[in-house]
């Protein structure tokens, strides 16, 4: 292992205890699960570029970015009451018609939302997605089996320590969390972007924590097992599958390469 990878790690198992988000990690991993992908978006893309948020609910991961200039867009109005206070453009509206016109936006993006839409739905999403923008799309979800097996492995930790069962990972297994074969038949129905994707494992909100931490209600226990849990991981690193996919599409290359790499 070289002194880059080693640095890296003990970076990030020292992040996990002592720096400002650790309340944020060990206590709200789902909002974990979302930040990341999209505050790197964030990094590649200019900040005056009109941007719309598919399925974005109250808009928190903009607030956590501090991007209020965002185009809040979900299907639940009490959402979307909730996101007013802090935005100024908000919509309610179904990602299956969404009520723009061709181009009205630079980007439209998308984090964990399109495993909560129906398969027979989900060809429809993404293409109004692409409709709706000039410049590109964004989007951030679970795929495949293992991030399937996750979320037995969350319900059935639940259910031992005698909690209910988390109503949004419950529709993952109930809707089937979407695969890169189905989302590569849904893109050759385009032409307008080309399209670049990247299998990611987000090692800051994972099983372990989900399983183990998160179901405690301990915050000792919490506390003081999150090193010694980042070093299981690490340990582990390049042992374990892939669970998100990353998917952009933009009509320059070198944007698809900016955001992914």
């Amino acid at each position: 292992m070289n002194l880059k990878k080693i640095k890296r790690r003990i970076r990030y198992i020292l992040e996990f205890r002592f720096l400002p988000n650790v309340s944020m990690f060990l206590f709200n991993n789902e909002t974990w699960l979302r930040l990341l992908p999209l505050k790197r978006f964030f990094q590649f893309v200019d900040p005056n570029k009109r941007i719309i948020d598919i399925g974005a609910g109250i808009g928190s991961l903009e607030l956590a970015l501090n991007r209020t200039d965002i185009f809040i867009y979900d299907i639940d109005r009490v959402s979307i009451d909730i996101a007013k206070q802090n935005f100024k453009n908000t919509v309610v509206g179904t990602g299956s018609k969404i009520n723009f016109e061709d181009d009205a936006f630079d980007w439209a993006i998308s984090i964990h939302t399109l495993e909560h839409i129906p398969k027979n739905e989900r060809e429809q999403f993404i293409l109004e997605m692409i409709r709706i923008s000039k410049e590109g799309v964004f989007l951030n979800f679970p795929e495949g089996k293992y991030a399937e097996v996750l979320c037995k492995n969350f319900l059935n930790t639940l259910e031992k320590n005698g909690l209910p069962p988390n109503k949004w990972t419950l529709e993952h297994l109930e809707l089937g969390l979407p695969t890169v074969e189905e989302v590569n038949s849904i893109l050759k129905k385009q032409n307008k972007f080309l399209f670049k994707y990247k299998l990611i494992r987000n090692y800051k909100a994972e099983n372990i924590y989900w399983t183990r931490m998160r179901t405690s209600n301990s915050i000792l226990f919490k506390y003081f097992t999150s090193p010694l849990f980042a070093l299981y991981k690490y340990a582990n690193i390049n042992r374990k599958p892939t669970i998100e996919m990353i998917l952009v599409g933009s009509k320059n290359y070198n944007s698809l390469n900016d955001i992914l790499n």
